[in-house]
């Protein structure tokens, strides 16, 4: 008989967003945006970590930024990204699902306004 294992119930749920500027204004672009927000969500207790804002070291590279920083978010355990843009039948739709990374579009504007509203 072969036992299969429980799946791993992770303690944490990681998010992302494109950033335009430091300030926490939601990008409309996702591979132009100057900067990403990361932050972590506690799935016991729903406590949410400060946002970590790195620049985006793709924004400005001609061919596959977009593709890039799809990659780099896996890499760094995105589990759901937030962003202003349709990524259908682009590169980076097709990294996110391979990864199980879910994508939701926001309308809202700034950083704080959607951590706000994700509570």
């Amino acid at each position: 008989m072969t036992v299969i294992p429980h799946a791993k119930i992770a303690d944490y749920e990681r998010f992302a967003v494109p950033l335009a500027d430091k300030d926490s204004a939601i990008s409309e672009h996702f591979a132009k945006a100057l900067f990403i927000a990361l932050w972590e969500r506690k799935v016991s207790d729903g406590t949410a970590s400060d946002p970590e804002v790195l620049d985006n070291r793709f924004s400005d590279i001609e061919k596959g930024k977009g593709m890039r920083l799809a990659e780099f978010l896996v890499e760094r355990g995105v589990d759901l990204l937030y962003t202003k843009e349709d990524f259908k039948g682009k590169g980076p739709e097709h990294v996110f699902s391979g990864a199980e990374v879910e994508v939701r579009k926001t309308d809202k504007t700034t950083l704080n306004e959607l951590m706000i509203s994700e509570q």
